[in-house]
C-alpha cells in the first residue's frame, strides 16, 4: 500500500470516530466486552434505536464493530484486531484524561 493510501485509511478511521454518538457507542461497548444489543446501546447513549442502528452500520463498515444475529436482534461487540485494539486503548486513555481522572 502506498504511503498516501495508508494515510487516507488512517484519516478515514479517525473521521469515523469524529462523531459524538459513535464515540458514545464505542465507549458503551468498551464497558461491556460481551457486547450489547441495539436496544441496550440506545438506552445507554440516550438516542433512538434507528439512530443507533445507523451509527452501528458506519462503525461496522469501518471495521470497528461486528454484529451477530440472535433471532431478530443484533448483538454488537468491538472488533478484536490489532488496529482496533490499539485505537480503543488510545480512545479509553484520552477519555479518562478528558474526564480529569
Amino acid at each position: 500500500m502506498a504511503k498516501r493510501d495508508a494515510l487516507a485509511v488512517v484519516a478515514a478511521l479517525f473521521a469515523t470516530l469524529a462523531d459524538p454518538t459513535r464515540c458514545r457507542i464505542v465507549h458503551a461497548l468498551l464497558r461491556k466486552a460481551a457486547g450489547l444489543y441495539v436496544f441496550e446501546i440506545a438506552a445507554k447513549v440516550k438516542t433512538s434505536h434507528s439512530a443507533v442502528s445507523h451509527q452501528l452500520a458506519t462503525l461496522t463498515r469501518a471495521g470497528f464493530v461486528t454484529g451477530t444475529r440472535h433471532g431478530q436482534a443484533m448483538r454488537y461487540v468491538l472488533a478484536k484486531d490489532t488496529k482496533t485494539k490499539a485505537l480503543f486503548t488510545a480512545f479509553e486513555s484520552l477519555y479518562v484524561q478528558a474526564r480529569g481522572k
